[in-house]
């Protein structure tokens, strides 16, 4: 969010039915004390939940902040005294309980200028134990004419009871097609956002990390995979190396994983939705079985990997010596 820029709904893509979700209850005067924003990391959660903050404090009273009033200049500005933000302090890990108790006694006071008292907890995964025991009170107790809203791509790290008293409003994946129009405007070229959206899991905020290194990541990769078929028990072993290093292996797997759909793809006589279109150095796979099989092969491995298989070293040998088969 740019400095001074006012956020609305209007300018938050893809998440028109988390939107229309939060508006409906409004209008029903069944909002909740506290949301739980989630969903991946770079979607625009945060936006959502500053755009939701932004369109209490304004005066015009419709579906949308006006972007004109005193209150949307005071959102934009960081100035509203009806609004406070909570976040990481810079060169910490973690949140902690006197923040919470900042915020508690903020919460507290009657609203100045908006129908309501307004904060908002980004990354709340980083709530440690003590904050998020803290916080229970404001939750279980909310004061008059108050909104807590919690945002994170984590919500399996909140107490059950922090979750349990919030109304959870989720945030799917953004369409491609979104991730792309969103990187355009952020100067990236056509053809390098619909490569970077085709990996980037609905994520513009990874879709831009991503656009620096997926070319080369994706050639070493998909020349190693031309090499497999030949490679020794030695050579596959250095390959996961060269293809992993030390980082977390999603990215090399979800690569991976795309060329042998597209070749099954192609195998099957179609060209749709094919994510390497513009990479032909690997040697097509004819037969659409074994090109079936090995992207099953990658998918469940690349489950087992985000769903933290310790032994990850054993699980890419296995793997790459399975796909030279």
């Amino acid at each position: 969010m740019a400095a001074n820029e006012v956020m609305t709904f209007a300018a938050v893509r893809g998440h028109a039915r988390a939107i229309a979700q939060l508006q409906a209850a409004h209008a029903r005067e069944r909002l909740a004390h506290a949301l739980l924003i989630t969903g991946l990391e770079g979607i625009g959660k945060q936006r959502l939940a500053n755009a939701m903050a932004t369109w209490l404090a304004c005066t015009a009273g419709a579906g949308d902040a006006c972007g004109q009033c005193s209150g949307c200049r005071q959102m934009a500005a960081g100035t509203h005294p009806d609004m406070r933000i909570v976040t990481v302090p810079s060169g910490k890990k973690d949140i902690r309980i006197d923040a919470v108790r900042g915020l508690r006694s903020f919460m507290q006071l009657t609203p100045l200028n908006a129908p309501y008292k307004v904060a908002i907890i980004h990354d709340a995964h980083a709530l440690n134990l003590n904050a998020q025991n803290a916080l229970l009170k404001t939750l279980e107790e909310p004061p008059p004419r108050s909104l807590l809203i919690l945002v994170t791509h984590s919500p399996g790290t909140l107490l059950p009871t922090v979750r349990s008293r919030c109304q959870r409003i989720p945030c799917a994946p953004l369409p491609d097609s979104v991730v792309v129009d969103i990187l355009g405007t952020h100067g990236v070229p056509a053809d390098e956002a619909r490569v970077a959206a085709a990996y980037a899991e609905g994520s513009p905020g990874r879709a831009l990390q991503l656009r620096g290194e997926l070319g080369a990541r994706r050639q070493q990769l998909l020349n190693n995979l031309a090499e497999l078929p030949t490679a020794g028990y030695v050579r596959a072993t250095q390959m996961i190396h060269d293809a992993t290093g030390r980082d977390e292996p999603t990215l090399p797997l979800a690569l991976i994983w795309s060329w042998y759909r597209d070749q099954a793809v192609v195998a099957a006589g179609a060209d749709v939705g094919l994510r390497n279109a513009d990479f032909s150095a690997v040697p097509p796979v004819s037969d659409a079985t074994i090109a079936v099989r090995h992207a099953d092969a990658v998918a469940d491995a690349l489950a087992q990997v985000r769903r933290g298989n310790p032994n990850r070293q054993l699980l890419l040998e296995a793997l790459f010596l399975r796909l030279g088969r």
